[in-house]
């Protein structure tokens, strides 16, 4: 796999809620960043950093300090980064930015036309343009014309930003690459090293192309929410080879069969009852209790992710119960399960819970191997996460230097070997085969 582009955003902001944990400057997951003694509101973990972010926060400094002790959006923050650009490219005290395929601002398509159309979107708009207000006062925000235009451009054409862990961190306009077309069949993938976004090929000797198509959205989704995410954000309707694929929902549906081991039955609306695919035989359940039952775990990954009330031990107890509950009918491939399934490895790890860690490490695994192609990042992290939950057990098997080493040659390909994963996952591995050449020895 290839790197064959690289592009620093050309104005990004930290999620609100991650300002005190995530250096503003380069992006990375800091225990010792330290606030701009003016504003109060953004933190940097040296002072490169800070002075590399001094000519976008400059200005903005002076416009939090004023609204102190409110901060504003994430989004208001990002839109008034800028305005604040464009207007000094404008004044000429600073140099207008032209991307590494040549693309300029002034290129992205803003979908005035169908925000206008969009009564979500535009009430967005109202909204943040209040805020906006009040934050930088009217003269930047003239004309109201050119302010829709800038909104457009940035829910268009902006990317999340996410860390190791798939954690959103914050959100970035890349002008180069939102000039890459979507597929869900991608041939390219962007992944991220502190804000700076490599855009990656599965093959070694590939070059930058602007035919290269990246996924806007989750793979780990059904194509039919996928396809209306694609609409409802973007404006336009897919029909790739994936969308058109009618078995992947079933797929990502399916139930286990009740008369072998490791069958799978597919669930369609369409179907007048389940028959496994692997034995043929005829299931009990019938096709509404099966979809019942998904549209159950949907709602409730849906829940988990609204309600952040509950206390980690207790959350990660009702997420043990109902995985339990819900892995005696449905697949292992089945989609909903696997992420419900990542839900307990990411609260394990928090809880340092080493025995749920060996009992969960492979649950999801089968499924996104199943839904994520070779070469996605979001692939190799589970992986990872699966090989480091494997690992954490005191008696060392097999499966579990397979795992790492199957994480490790993901990471390769996905990653490359330069970025800090890869050397995690290399790392893991020579500590796994020291591990295991010891216990052999006992």
């Amino acid at each position: 796999m290839t790197t064959v582009a690289q592009e620093y955003p050309y104005v990004a902001t930290v999620s609100n809620e991650l300002l005190q944990e995530v250096c503003s400057g380069c992006f990375l997951r800091r225990s010792d960043v330290k606030r701009c003694a003016r504003c109060k509101v953004l933190y940097y973990c040296s002072q490169q950093c800070q002075k590399d972010d001094w000519a976008d926060h400059k200005e903005e400094c002076a416009l939090l300090a004023n609204v102190s002790p409110k901060i504003p959006t994430a989004m208001a923050r990002l839109m008034t980064r800028i305005l604040l650009k464009r207007r000094r490219e404008e004044q000429g005290t600073a140099t207008p930015y032209t991307a590494f395929n040549t693309r300029t601002f002034e290129e992205l398509m803003d979908h005035k036309a169908n925000i206008q159309k969009d009564a979500t979107r535009c009430e967005f708009f109202v909204c943040l343009s209040q805020v906006l207000y009040e934050y930088v006062g009217p003269d930047l925000l003239r004309p109201a014309e050119n302010l829709l235009s800038v909104f457009g451009k940035i829910v268009v054409n902006c990317f999340s930003i996410f860390d190791d862990e798939l954690t959103t961190i914050g959100t970035g306009l890349y002008i180069g690459l939102s000039g890459q077309d979507h597929s869900c069949c991608p041939d390219a993938f962007v992944l991220f090293n502190g804000k700076k976004a490599l855009l990656r090929v599965p093959h070694s000797n590939a070059k930058y192309s602007r035919e290269l198509r990246v996924c806007y959205t989750e793979l780990m989704q059904l194509n039919t929410r996928r396809g209306l995410e694609l609409k409802q954000h973007y404006y336009f309707n897919c029909s790739c080879r994936l969308c058109q694929d009618l078995q992947r929902d079933s797929l990502a549906r399916s139930l286990r069969c009740t008369r072998c081991r490791d069958g799978v039955c597919l669930v369609d609306e369409e179907m007048r009852e389940l028959v496994c695919r692997d034995c043929g035989q005829p299931q009990k359940i019938t096709i509404h209790e099966a979809l019942s039952m998904n549209q159950e775990l949907e709602w409730e990954l849906q829940r988990c992710e609204k309600d952040k009330t509950l206390q980690l031990n207790r959350q990660l107890q009702e997420t043990i119960e109902k995985y339990e509950k819900f892995i005696k009918v449905l697949s292992n491939v089945n989609m909903f399960l696997a992420i419900y399934g990542q839900r307990i490895l990411s609260g394990a790890f928090q809880m340092k819970k080493t025995d749920l860690l060996e009992k969960y490490a492979f649950v999801s695994v089968r499924a996104f191997k199943e839904f994520l192609p070779v070469g996605h990042p979001e692939l190799s992290i589970r992986l990872l996460m699966a090989a480091e939950a494997a690992a954490s057990s005191p008696h060392l098997t097999v499966d579990v230097v397979v795992a790492v080493d199957e994480a490790y040659s993901s990471l390769l390909i996905s990653h490359g070997p330069q970025h800090p994963l890869s050397s995690q996952a290399a790392a893991m591995q020579a500590n796994i085969r020291t591990r295991l050449q010891n216990q052999n020895a006992c």
